[in-house]
């Protein structure tokens, strides 16, 4: 009697990949995609906040750097790039809003008939 050991483990389930399905479901909901969204913006708007801030006071201060003329590093990071990036995110934030509003008022339409 020959059994296949391949099929055997293939049959297995993971409770990983169970999650993963899961959350792949849930992520195509419109509603989800917009509260994603709006946390990435939140993320966004906090970070270039707090940088911003940062970025303000060293310089009304004049304490920046001589040569780029840019705030000195704050543990390794400059304050102006982290300000930067985060705007970067802040702007992902929203192109993910749009998209889950574009979304959700393309599957609302969608279920209408004309």
């Amino acid at each position: 009697m020959l059994i296949d050991i391949s099929m055997a483990k293939s049959t297995k389930k993971s409770p990983a990949s169970g999650a993963m399905l899961g959350f792949l479901y849930y992520i195509r909901k419109p509603k989800v995609i917009i509260s994603i969204g709006a946390i990435v913006f939140i993320i966004g708007i906090i970070g270039v906040l707090s940088f911003g801030s940062i970025v303000l006071k060293t310089s009304s201060e004049r304490n920046i750097n001589p040569v780029d003329q840019r705030p000195y590093p704050i543990n390794g990071v400059s304050p102006y790039n982290a300000e930067l990036a985060f705007v970067f995110v802040m702007i992902a934030g929203l192109g993910i809003v749009a998209y889950g509003v574009v979304s959700l008022k393309y599957k609302q339409s969608s279920g209408r008939i004309t």
